[in-house]
């Protein structure tokens, strides 16, 4: 097959980036079993394009992809993107701006003739609007990996349960184009491609066709055989991520709030790490003695294998966990909230330990704290399932199916 694949890479952040990690990942393995993969990203009026062609190239030099295209994007009239912003339906915002988006979908439609993709990948919203045109010209995939409108949802509940009203007028406005957008374009793709069963649900609802949504999970790297085995620090907790995203850092601030105090009345040695890049500045202010707050840290696998447990205090947000499905491959045990594990498969999750409430959380890392070889059967079930049933290799397989999948229906007479 032929791949075209339209995305954006934010290289600045190279392979830490859960998105970039997936494509990469996917394009690796695709073209590991023949087939051709080619990103098609998309020229911004600023940026750094050097930093980016580079690390594209460098990709392309390590057989990750074939070759890349950049395509430049007219910049709206200021009336016309103004109208288009006042739009609801995507129909109606396409046609608003359909002058200005000629040019571009020109671009892309030749690339795809020239190219003769067998199929096109879209995981950039911006590249929407080529739809329902690029789809009657080859099978065209939306990788939505998380529903926008399902994360929306629960960030407006959580600011109703925190009592954060004046923020809610601009979350519900925030709510309604990824509302539009998933439930228009969703019905045009030959396939939608979700992270997680929660986000497939959203996407169920949202379009009324459940056979179009599939779930294709993010695989898990092992770590390589001989590194030098690293020691577990006693009464270390760590909780990972990029912490300028909401979901990430509403967590460990919860965590902070609600947790710690109950935690440190009874182990005075108790450390909490937050690792990862861009801490959001309440969260910096949170640390002391207690609590450390890394930022961006040369080895993150080091960070989670020498904490003798990892803790998901997710409270918001949806999609894979990557760092969660990590830590258990690196041999460090998970406690989280129903949210945080949602995406694991049952039999992953009941190896787990869940806690719903800050009392349930505190007495499970208390627990475990006390008796870390009393978990030992549990761990050793989690990272057997792991090795099994999250590995690159299958996911690479379950987006092959599908991209053939597509290629037969569209080749199939239209009634």
């Amino acid at each position: 097959m032929i791949i075209l694949w339209l995305l954006d890479i934010p290289h600045e952040y190279g392979l830490r980036h859960g998105a970039t990690l997936r494509y990469t990942n996917f394009s690796r393995g695709l073209m590991a079993r023949n087939h051709a993969v080619y990103y098609l990203v998309t020229k911004g009026p600023k940026g750094d394009r050097g930093g980016r062609n580079e690390f594209l190239e460098a990709l392309k030099a390590d057989n990750c992809i074939s070759g890349f295209f950049e395509i430049e994007q007219c910049p709206y009239p200021p009336l016309r993107g103004k109208l288009s912003r006042l739009a609801i339906h995507p129909r109606f915002q396409n046609w608003v701006l359909r002058s200005a988006l000629a040019p571009y979908k020109s671009q892309v439609y030749d690339l795809v003739s020239r190219l003769s993709a067998d199929v096109c990948i879209i995981s950039q919203r911006a590249c929407l609007p080529l739809l329902p045109e690029l789809a009657r010209m080859t099978p065209t995939i939306i990788d939505w990996c998380d529903s926008f409108v399902l994360a929306n949802t629960r960030e407006i509940r959580l600011l109703l349960k925190t009592g954060e009203l004046a923020k809610l007028p601009a979350a519900i406005r925030a709510l309604f184009h990824p509302l539009m957008e998933e439930t228009f374009y969703s019905r045009y793709s030959a396939a939608n491609i979700l992270v997680s069963q929660a986000d497939k649900k959203c996407m169920d609802r949202l379009n009324n066709r459940p056979p179009l949504n599939h779930v294709i999970h993010n695989g898990v790297a092992f770590p390589v055989d001989g590194r030098p085995e690293v020691t577990k620090e006693p009464n270390r907790v760590i909780f990972s991520g990029s912490m300028s995203f909401p979901p990430n850092y509403n967590g460990a601030l919860w965590f902070i709030e609600c947790v710690m105090p109950l935690l440190v009345q009874k182990n005075k040695d108790l450390r909490f790490v937050i690792a990862g890049q861009e801490p959001v500045p309440k969260l910096l202010s949170k640390a002391d003695e207690h609590i450390k707050v890394t930022g961006l840290v040369p080895d993150i696998r080091a960070e989670i294998a020498k904490s003798q447990l990892y803790v998901a205090p997710l409270i918001s947000g949806t999609g894979f966990r990557n760092k969660i499905v990590e830590a258990i491959a690196s041999g460090t045990y998970v406690i989280g909230t129903p949210m945080a594990l949602e995406f694991l498969d049952g039999k992953l999750r009941s190896a787990l330990l869940v806690a719903r409430t800050p009392e349930e959380f505190a007495a499970g890392i208390q627990e475990f704290l006390q008796n870390p070889r009393a978990f030992d059967d549990r761990l050793h079930d989690a990272m057997k399932i792991v090795r099994e049933d999250y590995q690159w290799a299958s996911r690479v397989k379950e987006l092959e199916d599908l991209c053939r999948q597509a290629m037969e229906q569209h080749a199939q007479p239209r009634r």
